[in-house]
């Protein structure tokens, strides 16, 4: 079939007036074994695994953490709330205890000015108030300190620790005395004028309290409660003459 093809285009080109001779009739054009013995073999694709996004799995787990420490504290302010109801409720309401000094009676209060020496002895009487219903109040100490234009007389009273029961209102009776207790000349001249002019002679008391609240058999940690209380005196100062008192919470 391929010499008689070879024939026609002779043929073909003879009557259009071209003649060219063959020494050999020429190969069939193999497309496919020419381009097969060139081609290059395909590339091996690559296996890349994909990288992972370390900044956004540092966000998610901060979220995470954020979200847990939220939780926890709404988990614990709910808790805290209940707790703190549940006590309201079995021990309502929790009033505080009050202090204050009752019955101050002086029978000596004498100075002498060449000395400048004081001698003072009163009484008086600390009134402790507990209107609690469910709460006692253990003391570990009261102490009292008077004080007369800053200078502590001495000594310092100092009552013992003792408990208090519920609703109960205590009285302590106190007294105190200071034998030739010394003042520099400029306070002896200020108070020698004050009982010549018949002026209010102030004494200050400082009534430290430390004690802790008792819930049945539990007691919560030991608490201090300060008052100070102004005593005012009236010269001449006779036995049993009484005097004025002020007290507030410091």
């Amino acid at each position: 079939m391929t010499s008689k093809l070879m024939s026609n285009m002779s043929r073909t080109f003879s009557n259009s007036g071209f003649s060219r001779t063959y020494s050999s009739a020429p190969k069939p054009f193999q497309f496919t074994k020419l381009h097969q013995a060139n081609m290059s073999p395909l590339p091996t694709p690559s296996h890349h695994k994909p990288k992972k996004d370390r900044r956004g799995t540092c966000m998610a787990v901060c979220c995470c953490c954020f979200t847990g420490c939220i939780s926890m504290l709404i988990t614990a302010a709910i808790g805290l709330g209940i707790a703190a109801l549940i006590i309201w409720l079995v021990l309502r309401p929790i009033h505080i205890p009050t202090y204050q000094l009752q019955d101050v009676t002086f029978s000596q209060f004498l100075y002498t000015p060449a000395s400048h020496t004081l001698d003072a002895t009163y009484a008086y009487t600390i009134v402790a108030d507990n209107p609690n219903g469910k709460i006692g109040i253990q003391y570990d100490y009261i102490n009292i300190d008077s004080s007369y234009m800053g200078h502590v007389l001495t000594p310092s009273t100092s009552i013992p620790g003792f408990y208090h029961g519920h609703r109960n209102v205590t009285k302590i009776p106190v007294k105190f005395a200071t034998t030739g207790f010394e003042l520099n000349a400029v306070e002896g001249e200020a108070l020698k004028e004050q009982m010549t002019t018949g002026s209010n002679v102030t004494l200050v008391m400082h009534v430290d309290v430390r004690a802790q609240l008792k819930i049945g058999v539990v007691r919560t940690p030991s608490y201090t409660v300060h008052v100070i209380c102004d005593v005012n005196i009236k010269p001449p100062v006779r036995v049993g003459a009484p005097a004025t008192v002020a007290c507030r919470k410091a």
